[in-house]
């Protein structure tokens, strides 16, 4: 079961089960409160929930937060009259994902629907694939990249995951810096703590200080009740805190203070809470440059920049293209009940030579949906460029895709045969002087750890 409706009025429920329905969506409906509270007690684990704000036995604030208890990583639509659009926008303040008001279009409530199940869907693979990379980085396998830069970088996080000191991760959208943050927390010393992790691009300056300090009743018009902000519930593991370079001025003193004293009040509090959390911070930004211009006080820089890792983009690295895409392959194909697929050697000189602006997230659509949609065992140059082939430079060079797709195949070989010199230059039909030569001239290292299975 995908969604849970809770809708006393029986035509408006009725009407959005038969219309969801007919667009492909497992939804179950309940007609007041404590039924849902109680049938979903037998094992039942939606996506997400549709609350009626006004309900016959409790309200739909009381039934959000009972709810939100229990199914943590669902998300919540809220459905509100007029009179009580104040109450959802609160709502939305303690984490309800949207809001919509009476009367409603079942097109915008589908579009809506769609995406946040999309969103909880995106949400719960990245989790899934976190997980799986700290597992490998734990074991001492490859997990963000074969090249040199990578490996150099993979060393670095084995250094740093268990230091509480600040770290400052740089690199353009895409390039894989959350996941660099989960690994340093999953892989050290706080694992077992919470990691806690906020775009600050995303909030107004006003609503990122209650998100980040949580506040007391009565702080403001409309807190009527204690929150806690994410430095309370990061106490004890990590706080990620993304695109760090849109932090106002004036959150970049408070939270300044909070990192140099370890302890914070709750807006509208006096409470002192002592607090024990890394900071991770990350940005596309010229932090530098920032602080030329006055938009980050250099004092906070330097507080949050204890520790630096920067994530060169993804055409930067080349060889760490193919490694990425298998590694995709695999995982989209065992999360769809499919045979893992491969790539033929023209879709993997096309993927070579194409620029991916968006870096390694870009690739990761594109192998995700060419997983989802393809036919065939070994995927070829129009499951991943479909409509967009002009995308792709024109395959010119033919020197730099023979090159690295020669290197490539070497590394592979060398896995399969255990790095067995012998028996990897017979496989690759040349002498073992001739192999050797080329793992020189390409940089190839020869140990088990550098070439963990993918």
């Amino acid at each position: 079961m995908s969604l849970c409706i809770i809708e006393d009025d029986p035509i408006a429920g009725h009407s959005l089960v038969s219309y969801l329905s007919g667009n492909g969506l497992d939804a179950r409906w309940f007609r007041n409160g404590q039924s849902a509270l109680d049938e979903l007690a037998f094992g039942l684990s939606p996506e997400l929930f549709i609350l009626d704000i006004r309900l016959p036995d409790m309200t739909g604030e009381e039934l959000y937060f009972a709810l939100r208890s229990r199914f943590g990583n669902a998300s919540f639509l809220v459905i509100t009259a007029f009179g009580t659009v104040e109450q959802a926008v609160r709502l939305v303040k303690e984490g309800v994902a949207d809001y919509l008001t009476k009367p409603y279009d079942l097109p915008i409530l589908l579009e809506k629907i769609q995406h946040l199940l999309n969103r909880t869907r995106d949400e719960r693979i990245a989790k899934e694939m976190v997980s799986d990379l700290s597992l490998r980085l734990g074991q001492g396998q490859t997990t963000i990249g074969v090249g040199q830069k990578m490996r150099e970088i993979e060393q670095m996080i084995r250094k740093i995951r268990d230091l509480s000191s600040s770290l400052l991760i740089t690199g353009e959208t895409g390039t894989g810096k959350e996941v660099v943050a989960n690994l340093c927390h999953y892989t050290g010393t706080r694992a077992k703590g919470p990691f806690i992790a906020i775009n600050c691009s995303a909030f107004p300056a006003s609503l990122l200080e209650s998100e980040l300090f949580g506040y007391e009743r009565g702080a403001f018009t409309g807190a009527d009740r204690r929150k806690p902000g994410k430095l309370e519930l990061a106490n004890g593991g990590t706080l990620f805190l993304d695109e760090i370079g849109e932090l106002a001025p004036d959150t970049q003193v408070k939270l300044l203070r909070v990192l140099q004293e370890r302890k914070f009040e709750r807006l509208g509090g006096t409470e002192s809470i002592p607090l024990d959390v890394r900071l991770i911070t990350a940005t596309h930004r010229n932090l530098k440059e920032a602080v030329r211009q006055g938009c980050m006080r250099e004092d906070f820089y330097y507080r949050i920049h204890v520790l630096k890792v920067h994530l060169p983009p993804l055409r930067e690295r080349c060889e760490d293209i193919l490694f990425f895409a298998r590694y995709f392959l695999n995982f989209f194909a065992a999360e769809v009940g499919k045979k893992a697929s491969s790539l033929s050697p023209t879709a993997e000189a096309a993927l070579l030579a194409h620029e991916f602006p968006g870096n390694i997230r870009e690739l990761r659509n594109m192998v995700e949906r060419a997983v989802a949609l393809a036919e065939r065992d070994v995927l070829g140059v129009e499951d991943f460029f479909p409509e967009h082939r002009q995308a792709v430079r024109p395959l010119g060079n033919l020197k730099t895709v023979a090159a690295l797709a020669e290197k490539d195949r070497i590394r592979q070989v060398l896995v399969q045969t255990d790095f067995c010199m012998t028996r990897a230059a017979t496989l690759l039909g040349v002498s073992r002087k001739t192999l050797w030569d080329k793992i020189r001239r390409y940089g190839i290292e020869t140990h088990r750890a550098a070439h963990a299975p993918q």
